[in-house]
């Protein structure tokens, strides 16, 4: 050959060399390649990017040094058996970015070959998967999430055993979780099991399977079903898979295309799939490598340059101004683009695309070309638009859930109210009375029995004491169900002896200070004095303070009762989901009231709360004061001391039992 053409065909080279640099620059994925002696020789701008590293420090096997140690030996082991038998690869593994953070790569590599068809090496392309393992790791955390979704979801092993399944899929077998979980699929899907069977291996290898079948149920028949594989890793690789079935039969013609569009990412994800594209903004030209028909499809002729205008057609309708926005706001000092649109392709449904390149200008700044790869990103925008749709419908069901809840709450409290009623009117107008005659008639048997039966009249007394007893713990029972006093001693005057009740029992000191009060509509004494009972009681509980101070105000218009301890505090976003909380909520909420959870140094602080409109101050007619209740109950001071305090509801029992007795006699 003769010398200049040998000049010409190393120019040419040369060129073609340089414009593969440039295109693998701008590329959205890692790209490398290596020589006859397995030795890589070659790593994009991307690469060194990620990594952080210098080309220098990445040629031959310095690229290993970014490996996670835990996935190198499984890495180096794929490569070179690929590399020894001339095969196509793909493997995962963790490679360290730049900043130190180890991120899941799936490389994917082939064999490269001279024109004479000999072996020349590999090139291979890496794309970042680490949100898709971690969106992995997070299967748990959804199990409880999917029993509310309208699709069979379940979870097989390694072994073909059931680890989760759904109410949805249980009810369209017609089976209970005993009969599937832990269940060998064969046992569940019958027949139908060999069907899936290679399916389910193929997914155990680490493909995502989509398809549609049809299946048999026993009581709503043949169905049409969409269903997916997706490969779950655990510690060891990958050690499950999620199944997914919709019911398509109301909708198989709308969603074929999607079918379609699903089955050529697939495919598109296995092969890798992209093409590399130019433009000439001097002549307009756009020249795509051929592989854009693997994502775009064939056409008539096959179009490999055309016209921007030509390819801009095809743009979605609504994407298509933004696309052309992209390129006119590009510059010398923002020479890169980024943008993702949706392209329309004959007899499918829309896809996206990811279009990345970099552009090169004139001295005085014009724009001579452009040079980029486009990337099929359909999966991940439709598997956002899924996640988006089924947090959606979960929040819609749980916003639903909760709007049922506050209908029904007032009935359920209005009717607990009652029914607590009810008991304590039991309690003191008829077993506690009864209690007392019992008593009353073993006092008088007592008598009847001579001096000499001690035995006798010793086990008696035992049983007074017993019955004694029983009768304060009906009384108190009763005024915890409701306390009959709320009607004639109002708010505050019930609150005294829950206040003492509460300090004997708990062994601590409650300070209770209250104001005049007017007379409180119904229900806002009862929904009060709930709230302070529950208030007091979990302090007395769980706040393992020494003392609580408790209050009760009324500015005129705002009634508002205070409740303070000083124990180990409460942090009602970590534990406000109990049932007693959510009650006390409830019953403020029924009155239009409030509770909160005032910031503390130390301990807890309740406070609720009510407006009294249109309330005449003249109407009061509660005392006020404060009074300091300890454990012990003769070492309460109640206010008002010239006034008689109410007579407790025990020391009336015991003065009818002595009246009983006397009348005995």
């Amino acid at each position: 050959m003769p010398p200049n053409n040998n000049a010409q065909l190393e120019q040419r080279l040369q060129e073609s060399e340089q414009r593969f640099r440039l295109i693998a620059d701008t590329a959205p994925v890692l790209i490398w390649m290596s020589g006859t002696d397995k030795l890589f020789t070659y790593f994009n701008k991307p690469w060194l990017d990620f990594t952080g590293r210098s080309i220098e420090e990445e040629l031959g096997i310095g690229w290993t040094e970014s490996v996670h140690p835990d996935d190198l030996q499984r890495c180096l082991v794929t490569y070179t058996q690929s590399f020894d038998q001339r095969e196509g690869f793909r493997m995962e593994y963790r490679l360290r970015r730049g900043d130190g953070e180890y991120r899941w790569l799936l490389d994917i590599g082939v064999p490269r070959f001279n024109q004479d068809r000999s072996f020349a090496g590999y090139i291979g392309i890496a794309v970042d998967v680490h949100d898709r393992k971690l969106a992995a790791e997070k299967l748990n955390e959804y199990e409880k999430a999917v029993e509310g979704v309208d699709a069979m979801i379940t979870v097989i092993d390694r072994q073909y055993r059931y680890v989760i399944a759904n109410q949805k899929h249980l009810s369209m077998r017609g089976k209970t979780k005993e009969q599937v979980l832990g269940h060998h699929a064969r046992e569940v899907m019958h027949s139908g099991f060999d069907d899936v069977k290679e399916k389910l291996d193929d997914c155990f290898r680490g493909n995502i399977i989509r398809f549609e079948t049809k299946v048999e149920f026993p009581d709503v028949g043949e169905r049409d079903m969409s269903v997916s594989f997706l490969p779950v890793n655990g510690p060891n690789g990958i050690d499950r898979i999620a199944c997914i079935g919709h019911d398509i039969t109301e909708r198989k013609q709308a969603e074929e295309a999607l079918r379609k569009s699903e089955e050529s990412l697939r495919l598109a994800i296995e092969a890798g799939r992209m093409y590399a594209y130019e433009w000439d903004v001097s002549t307009n030209l756009l020249v795509r490598s051929p592989e854009y028909v693997n994502i775009l499809g064939p056409t008539e002729p096959q179009i490999v340059i055309a016209p921007l205008e030509q390819v801009l057609q095809r743009i979605h309708p609504d994407d298509g101004s933004s696309v052309v926005r992209v390129l006119a706001e590009c510059s010398p000092e923002k020479p890169t683009i980024d943008l993702t649109y949706r392209v329309l392709v004959p007899g499918k449904g829309p896809i996206w695309l990811k279009s990345t390149g970099r552009a090169f200008f004139d001295g005085e700044g014009r724009m001579l070309r452009l040079i980029g790869m486009v990337a099929d990103v359909t999966d991940q925008k439709l598997s956002e638009e899924a996640l988006s749709d089924v947090t959606r419908k979960l929040a819609e069901a749980q916003e639903k859930a909760h709007q049922e809840l506050r209908q029904f709450t007032p009935r359920l409290i209005a009717a607990q109210e009652d029914e607590k009623r009810k008991l304590s009117r039991e309690l003191h107008d008829d077993i506690a009375p009864r209690l007392t005659l019992l008593r009353s008639e073993l006092d008088v048997l007592e008598r009847v029995l001579s001096p000499d039966e001690t035995a006798g009249r010793s086990a008696i007394r035992k049983l007074e004491d017993k019955l004694d007893q029983l009768v304060v713990d009906v009384h108190n029972m009763s005024h915890h169900l409701h306390s009959w006093h709320l009607e004639h001693l109002g708010l505050s005057g019930v609150l005294e002896p829950l206040c003492r009740q509460l300090a004997a029992q708990y062994g601590i000191a409650i300070n209770l200070t209250t104001e005049p009060l007017p007379a409180l509509p119904d229900p806002i004494p009862i929904c009060f004095y709930r709230v302070a009972q529950e208030a007091l009681s979990n302090a007395g509980k769980h706040s393992k303070s020494t003392k609580i101070d408790a209050g009760l105000f009324f500015d005129g218009r705002l009634l508002r009762m205070r409740i303070r301890d000083y124990g180990v505090g409460f942090d009602p976003s970590i534990r406000g989901n109990g049932l007693g909380l959510v009650t006390m909520q409830e019953r403020l909420r029924m009155i239009d009231g409030v509770l909160r959870f005032n910031p503390v140094q130390e301990g807890t602080e309740v406070e609720a709360e009510v407006t009294l409109d249109c309330v005449d101050r003249a109407e009061k007619r509660e005392t006020s004061g404060t009074a300091r209740v300890s454990p012990n109950k003769n070492d309460a001071v109640l206010p008002n001391a010239d006034e008689e305090p109410p007579v407790p509801a025990d020391v009336i029992l015991a003065n009818a039992s002595s009246r009983v007795k006397d009348a005995a006699f």
